[in-house]
């Protein structure tokens, strides 16, 4: 065998695999890193759930006092400001009434801002039990619709009471709506009064 034969064949490739290391420097840091701690879900229990859906409702209509003066304050400025003749119509109103009104609408639209301002603070308030706040309020919403009157079967004189639960702030205002639903139902059903089925 030449030197040449014995070059070529130290070349090839060995057809033994690679024998890896059972401590390689990154598993070494991978079996020296904490396990990852599971996520603790926090949960709320309904009477504690009832009463932060209540503060949340009421910081809603809070902000709407000062959203409506800021809207009023805004369009009173701007159309205070519009020069209109004594004698000119807008749309065949006089234009001070109209302009009168398009002021208390920038009010309206300021109440109507409100309470997406006032959630909007309740939420960085409760940031912490917001995602329990957030699976709660799914839960209870299947409740309400499970147990909430058919509303086909409402009449002028027997609208479904409180359809979507919005004055439910406790566990024995929602006893309360559930009996509610209940004789809308029975009534609808039966009849009321001198109509009465049953």
């Amino acid at each position: 065998m030449s030197f040449r034969t014995v070059s070529l064949i130290s070349r090839l490739p060995t057809t033994t695999p690679a024998i890896r290391r059972p401590f390689s420097s990154s598993a070494f840091r991978r079996a020296a890193a904490p396990a990852p701690r599971p996520v603790e879900t926090q949960t709320l229990d309904w009477p504690t759930f009832l009463r932060m859906r209540r503060q949340q409702r009421i910081i809603g209509l809070a902000a709407s006092v000062p959203t409506t003066i800021v809207g009023l304050g805004v369009g009173v400025q701007y159309f205070a400001s519009i020069e209109a003749d004594a004698g000119s119509l807008i749309m065949g109103v006089e234009a001070v009434y109209v302009l009168g009104a398009a002021a208390i609408g920038c009010g309206v639209v300021g109440w109507l801002v409100g309470p997406v301002v006032g959630n909007q603070i309740w939420r960085l308030t409760h940031r912490k039990a917001l995602k329990a706040f957030e699976t709660k309020e799914k839960d209870f919403f299947e409740h309400i619709k499970r147990n909430r009157a058919d509303p086909s079967r409402q009449s002028v004189s027997n609208p479904v009471p409180d359809y979507y639960a919005e004055h439910v702030s406790s566990l024995r205002l929602y006893r309360v709506w559930l009996r509610d639903q209940a004789a809308h139902s029975r009534k609808a059903a039966f009849g009321d009064g001198a109509d009465r089925v049953l």
